[in-house]
């Protein structure tokens, strides 16, 4: 199963995006500030983690105390979701899945999180590679 996030809007505190999977298009997301890796530097909590192709994993989260899609081998970072969120306050690093109706803000993110974990499920269930890229 691919997995692709396609960002788009590059504001001064997030970077929002488009992700589909498969091809399809399932929702928005919303990251912090993408930089320029080649010449500043990463501020954690309020950093966009590079492009490129990353791994997925489901594992066991502590802080959701539930399964979770954690990207795997991030350069500068460990311990990267895919999860809910409303603002990018609420990602420290992480990426949120929402719909970007409003300005800054992620809404109805449970409801796109569910639909991207029946995915996941369905892939992990036939034993598919899942990936995410970024671009």
């Amino acid at each position: 199963m691919k997995i692709n996030i396609e960002r788009y809007y590059f504001g001064a505190d997030y970077t929002i995006g488009r992700l589909s999977i498969n091809g399809q298009q399932i929702c928005n997301t919303m990251e912090p500030h993408r930089i320029d890796w080649e010449t500043e530097q990463k501020i954690p909590g309020k950093t966009a983690i590079p492009e490129g192709t990353y791994s997925i994993q489901i594992l066991l989260s502590p802080k959701f105390k539930r399964l979770m899609p954690y990207l795997k081998n991030v350069p500068h970072f460990r311990g990267i979701l895919l999860h809910c969120g409303t603002t990018v306050k609420d990602s420290r690093g992480c990426i949120l899945v929402g719909y970007n109706t409003q300005r800054g803000m992620l809404l109805k993110s449970r409801e796109a999180f569910r639909k991207i974990m029946e995915k996941i499920e369905y892939a992990r269930k036939s034993n598919q590679e899942i990936t995410l890229t970024i671009k």
